[in-house]
């Protein structure tokens, strides 16, 4: 049976859900639920451009490969992203940036690359071509953006590659 979930804001505190079948057959849900916790319907705001470019960088830096959400260089990005502070605390979901996200967003960039041996995701964002088409040719100008952004949000420097 197909539906949609409609959520709609009643007030600043509370939303309404309802599941809407068939387009006439209205059912509302919104006190079934067993978390009062809203956050779970919360959606994480898109990547800016500093956060694609450290995405970038992390890809270009690890040979244009897409890696698994345990290692060190996903696990340290998503935290980095976590500090950033870009985007309000109401405004981030419980998986904000989380280590299967950044690789999400390197698999982006894997389907941008000739290059890269990994499946990749062909539906990535708007920001993450703008940026691809950027710095695609011009890996010393992504490292020196990346070393920008790291420097305006007080994120430790990585050695050269």
């Amino acid at each position: 049976m197909a539906f949609r979930m409609v959520v709609r804001q009643v007030s600043q505190e509370s939303v309404k859900i309802e599941l809407v079948f068939n387009s006439y057959d209205i059912v509302d849900v919104t006190n079934r639920s067993r978390s009062k916790d809203i956050s779970t319907l919360v959606r994480n705001p898109g990547w800016t451009r500093g956060e694609c470019i450290l995405a970038m960088d992390l890809f270009v830096r690890s040979g244009y490969e897409q890696l698994g959400k345990n290692k060190l260089g996903i696990i340290e990005l998503s935290a980095h992203l976590q500090e950033m502070q870009l985007h309000e605390p109401s405004d981030r979901s419980e998986k904000f940036r989380n280590p299967n996200g950044v690789v999400m967003k390197l698999a982006n960039f894997c389907a941008l690359d000739e290059r890269c041996h990994g499946i990749g995701r062909p539906n990535g964002g708007a920001m993450d071509e703008i940026v691809w088409d950027e710095f695609k040719d011009n890996e010393q100008g992504l490292r020196e953006a990346a070393e920008a952004v790291r420097r305006q949000h007080h994120l430790p420097f990585l050695p050269p590659a």
